[in-house]
């Protein structure tokens, strides 16, 4: 379906170049020298009123086009993904992105989806009950935080192999679904492949294995000093002593090596970024792989999988 500002302006063009083309072919077939009975009837007043009418309607109507239809850009940036000791990390997802309108008109944007591929969309930003306002002219920006998973249909997921750059935009506004060429009608993806990315307060370090810190003597509140072990960590040194820890998993071997090496009167504080998760966001430790690879490497491992079956 052709849009409504490309049907005006092709028929205006069209309009154009029909005149200049009967304009010309009138001059040859009543002028024995065409070229002088050209620019004769182009210097007539006739002629400039008429050319001056069409450039007069060309921008009366690139004048009414700044209110109708959308035109909106959009720029996505992603979040850079870092490899941990724990192996733990955060997923994939978009650190910000920035739409810009360029109509003379404001747009209304209850949502704002991210389309991967096979009708898979991350869902960036969810505004139905109080709807972006993108004015005349205007830009919208909006930052993100690092999404630790996300759901789909009520499972958790963790994206691979998904090609960003190729990512597009998508918008659901009070004029539909934005670059789709329907009727205007309110549009939702399919749920069962809508990416909803679950993100924390607070910044986790997957390369720390354990937090601990030591308890005052003189009160019940902690000191301020907050002692981390990493992973792949085997040497503690705590109060100029070396302390092995290459055979400590669990919060409480090191809390009894702790007690053990440096006694301290209240004991320790000890926390793990990795237990914190599991146990704030239970989906997290369940999440499974969502992979993007390519079609012809599924149509590989079908033909492999039918060879092992023979």
């Amino acid at each position: 379906m052709i849009k409504a500002s490309s049907f005006y302006r092709g028929f205006i063009l069209l309009a154009f170049v029909g005149y200049i083309f009967c304009f010309v072919l009138a001059v040859i077939f009543t002028s024995e020298n065409y070229w002088d009975g050209i620019l004769k009837a182009l210097a007539t007043p006739i002629s400039f009123t008429i050319f001056i009418a069409f450039f007069a309607v060309a921008f009366a109507l690139e004048n009414y086009l700044r209110k109708t239809d959308l035109n909106i850009s959009g720029k996505v940036e992603l979040h850079s993904n870092e490899a941990t000791k724990s192996g733990c990390s955060y997923d994939v997802g978009v650190a910000n992105f920035e739409l810009n309108n360029y109509k003379d008109k404001t747009v209304v944007i209850y949502r704002v989806y991210l389309y991967l591929k096979e009708g898979f969309y991350i869902e960036l930003l969810n505004s139905k009950k109080k709807p972006i306002l993108l004015k005349a002219y205007d830009t919208y920006y909006q930052d993100f935080k690092r999404p630790l998973y996300y759901m789909l249909d009520n499972d958790s997921k963790t994206i691979q192999n998904v090609e960003f750059s190729k990512a597009k935009l998508y918008l659901d506004t009070n004029e539909g679904r934005y670059r789709v060429k329907k009727s205007i009608e309110n549009w939702n993806p399919d749920i069962r492949k809508t990416l909803i990315p679950k993100t924390s307060e607070n910044d986790y370090d997957f390369n720390v294995k354990f937090y601990f810190q030591a308890r005052s003597f003189l009160s019940v509140s902690l000191q301020d000093t907050i002692n981390r072990i990493e992973y792949n960590q085997d040497v503690l040194i705590l109060e100029n002593k070396e302390i092995d820890i290459s055979s400590i998993h669990t919060i409480e071997d090191l809390r009894n090596l702790l007690n053990k090496e440096s006694p301290v009167m209240k004991g320790y504080h000890i926390w793990s970024p990795i237990e914190d998760v599991k146990n704030k966001y239970p989906d997290w430790d369940k999440r499974e792989q969502l992979n993007f690879a390519d079609d012809w490497m599924k149509g590989i491992r079908k033909c492999l999988n039918k060879a092992r079956f023979w």
